[in-house]
C-alpha cells in the first residue's frame, strides 16, 4: 500500500508556535472578562471551554486521542483526474480509522447556499486543519453510525474527539467528523466510473450540549497537534 508523507507534528507545531501564544494571551483576557458581554465572538465563546493542560479523547469510548498505525494511503488513479471545473470530486488522499475502515477524504468546495460544501475546502469554512481531521478519524475505533445517507441503505459515520477538561474530566467541546458513504449522485463522477464513496462531507466543533459553532476556535487545531507530538516523544 503506497503511503503519503505527512508534515511532521514537529514542523507543524513550529508553525503554530505564534497561534499558540496568541492563544494564551486571548485565554488571560477571558479570564478576566475583557469581553463585554455584547462582543462575544464564536472564537471568544470557544475560549471559555478551554482549560489549559487538558487532553482530548476519542468518543464514546473515551480513550485519549491516538492515531492508529494504518495511516494514509493513496487514491485510485480514476478518482484523481478530474479537470476544471470538476476538480472538486479529485481525492487527495484515503484514511483509515481504528477498525481499518477507509474514508476518501476528496479535495471538495466551500459551502456556498444554496450549493452544500464538503471535503477539504469545506472544513477550512470551520476552521479546521486536514491534520486534525485526520488524528480524530485514525484514533476511532468505533465510529456513530447514522442510517441516513445520500442512498436507500447506505450509511454516514460520525467521528467524535472531546476536549476534556483536567479538573472535571468533563468533555467541554467536540470535533466532529461526517462521513458519507454512498457514492456521488452527480452524474460527472459516475460518467467517470469513480463510484466509490463521497467519502469527508463536513467537520466542525461543538458545544458540550452538542450545539454547532460555525468556525472552531484556534486552540483546537494547536491542542490537537500538541497532545499527539507529545505522545509521540517528539524531542
Amino acid at each position: 500500500m503506497k503511503m503519503h508523507t505527512r508534515i511532521s507534528r514537529k514542523q507543524l507545531l513550529i508553525t503554530m508556535s505564534s497561534t499558540f501564544a496568541i492563544l494564551s494571551i486571548l485565554v488571560g483576557a477571558a479570564a478576566f472578562g475583557l469581553f463585554g458581554k455584547g462582543s462575544t465572538t464564536t472564537h471568544a465563546a470557544g475560549l471559555q471551554q478551554y482549560t489549559p493542560g487538558g487532553t482530548w479523547v476519542s468518543l464514546p469510548d473515551q480513550k485519549p486521542l491516538k492515531p492508529a498505525v494504518i495511516g494514509v494511503a493513496a487514491c485510485p488513479s480514476n478518482a484523481v483526474q478530474y479537470s476544471s471545473p470538476n476538480t472538486m470530486y479529485n481525492c487527495h488522499e484515503i484514511v483509515y480509522d481504528g477498525s481499518a475502515h477507509p474514508v476518501w477524504i476528496r479535495e471538495g468546495r466551500p459551502k456556498n447556499p444554496p450549493t452544500d460544501g464538503f471535503g477539504i475546502a469545506h472544513i477550512a469554512d470551520h476552521d479546521l486543519m486536514l491534520q486534525s481531521v485526520e488524528d480524530v478519524i485514525e484514533s476511532a475505533q468505533q465510529p456513530f453510525q447514522e442510517m441516513n445517507g445520500l442512498l436507500s441503505g447506505t450509511t454516514k459515520y460520525d467521528y467524535i474527539a472531546g476536549y476534556e477538561d483536567p479538573n472535571t474530566h468533563a468533555v467541554t467541546l467536540n470535533v466532529k467528523v461526517v462521513e458519507e458513504t454512498a457514492p456521488f449522485t452527480d452524474p460527472i463522477p459516475r460518467a467517470n466510473n469513480d463510484q466509490n464513496e463521497v467519502g469527508l462531507v463536513t467537520a466542525f466543533c461543538t458545544g458540550a450540549d452538542g450545539t454547532e459553532m460555525d468556525t472552531c476556535p484556534d486552540w483546537v487545531n494547536v491542542t490537537i497537534a500538541q497532545l499527539l507530538a507529545q505522545d509521540n516523544n517528539m524531542p
